[in-house]
């Protein structure tokens, strides 16, 4: 029922109005309460995480000018100027989630996708089993078609032949 009910409904975006309200107020043990998005926030600022245009600067991707820059949403930009005087002073994880700037089919914005990129690419190049490892020796002859024949799909339908119909052939592309 859960895998059927994320084959029918589509992911949605990343972005400032889809956090869950109930995270704003969340009970916690001996009748407290927290804000995980402020902690969020404050963690991202306790770790070093760099505001949302040094991110980009890094990225090597032009700084916004504005906060007007970052979203055509009019509620989104009053809500950011209320919080931020200036483009420079926005967090992190708030730029990432109110950037209009997507590419197309992301649920978030160009500088979390230039992140994953740059990080899945890195993590497949220096896995020695998906470069030099991936041998014969390492996986057999029928591991290696296996590896070499097998897609995502292939995989759900193994486990829940149910729902083949209902698969998409890129389960990824809803």
């Amino acid at each position: 029922t859960l895998l059927d009910s994320f084959l029918s409904t589509p992911a949605r975006q990343l972005s400032l109005k889809n956090y869950p309200r109930s995270l704003y107020d969340l009970k916690v043990g001996n009748g407290k309460t927290i804000n995980l998005a402020e902690i969020d926030i404050t963690r991202d600022r306790e770790r070093g995480l760099p505001r949302y245009n040094d991110a980009r600067r890094q990225l090597l991707l032009p700084p916004l000018s504005s906060i007007d820059d970052l979203t055509d949403d009019v509620e989104e930009r009053e809500l950011l100027k209320s919080v931020y005087t200036d483009i420079e002073q926005v967090d992190f994880m708030v730029g990432c989630l109110a950037d209009k700037e997507r590419p197309e089919g992301f649920a978030f914005g160009i500088v979390p996708y230039h992140i994953f990129v740059v990080m899945a690419s890195r993590r497949l190049l220096s896995d020695r089993f998906f470069q030099e490892g991936l041998t014969v020796e390492n996986y057999s002859s029928f591991g290696i078609q296996y590896l070499l024949g097998t897609n995502f799909r292939d995989i759900l339908v193994r486990h829940y032949p149910g729902l083949d119909e209902k698969i998409p052939t890129n389960p990824f592309a809803m």
